[in-house]
């Protein structure tokens, strides 16, 4: 063998390499847009699931019994229905390809994932049919769920849309409003800051209590609204309890300097 083709194997070597050492599991790609242009093509629905592979052990839980479980082919049983994106976000960015290494933390931010694993059911419009992770009960069982949300699309994607408007509609502002009373705030930031940021917390809470939805809307709106509501209480509550443990640490130091 010359040492043309002795340099061409090497680097058909090292590409094959490259591929196995990517984290995305088999049937699945890791090109969102890809995947949505397919789907906007032949009808069927994208499971994007955005992972940790190499650190959120409830990725690896569902890549074991879902994705890679031997008895049960999940990929087969879907693949009429569905096409498979892996959006991983993983400390050794090696695991990664080029592109993803560009492209996943864009489409986190766009689909606004706060949690692994996270998988998104979208139409081929991009639109979210559906939101789960890791589901008990093995490949099968989730299988058959995603089979049910096939089945039921067009009413999921009504509902969600119809929430979403609902959201917009009574709730935005006050999410808003929340981040901004937040915003700034550090675990160095002075008392009279963070009591502050405590009181508008409970304040913000207190208008979505009592913020009166139209009857039409009732029925959506209801859990959100005591959800939200409860948040805000919740976060107000954290840091006043952060702030009397800072006085008692105060008081101690002040005995032990007598």
């Amino acid at each position: 063998m010359n040492l043309k083709s002795l340099t061409a194997l090497a680097v058909c070597i090292a590409s094959v390499a490259a591929i196995a050492a990517t984290s995305t599991p088999k049937g699945f790609t890791d090109d969102l847009d890809a995947a949505l242009a397919e789907a906007k093509k032949s009808g069927k629905y994208v499971y994007a699931c955005f992972s940790g592979s190499d650190w959120c052990g409830w990725c690896k839980k569902l890549d074991k019994e879902v994705f890679s479980d031997k008895e049960f082919d999940f990929i087969g049983a879907l693949s009429k229905d569905y096409i498979f994106v892996y959006i991983d976000s993983p400390n050794d960015k090696d695991l990664l390809s080029e592109a993803a290494k560009e492209r996943n933390p864009k489409f986190v931010k766009k689909y606004k994932v706060r949690g692994f694993p996270t998988a998104l059911i979208l139409n081929g419009d991009g639109e979210t049919i559906e939101q789960t992770g890791y589901r008990r009960g093995g490949a099968k069982s989730y299988a058959d769920f995603l089979l049910e949300v096939r089945k039921d699309g067009p009413q999921r994607a009504a509902k969600n849309k119809r929430a979403k408007e609902v959201n917009d509609k009574y709730f935005k502002p006050f999410q808003t409003r929340f981040r901004d009373a937040l915003k700034g705030l550090r675990s160095d930031s002075k008392p009279e800051d963070l009591s502050a940021a405590a009181d508008k917390l409970d304040a913000i809470a207190k208008e979505i209590e009592e913020l009166k939805i139209d009857p039409a809307d009732e029925e959506i709106a209801k859990d959100t609204q005591k959800q939200l509501a409860k948040q805000g209480h919740g976060i107000a509550a954290m840091i006043r309890k952060q702030l009397e443990k800072g006085k008692d640490g105060e008081k101690k130091s002040e005995k032990k300097a007598k």
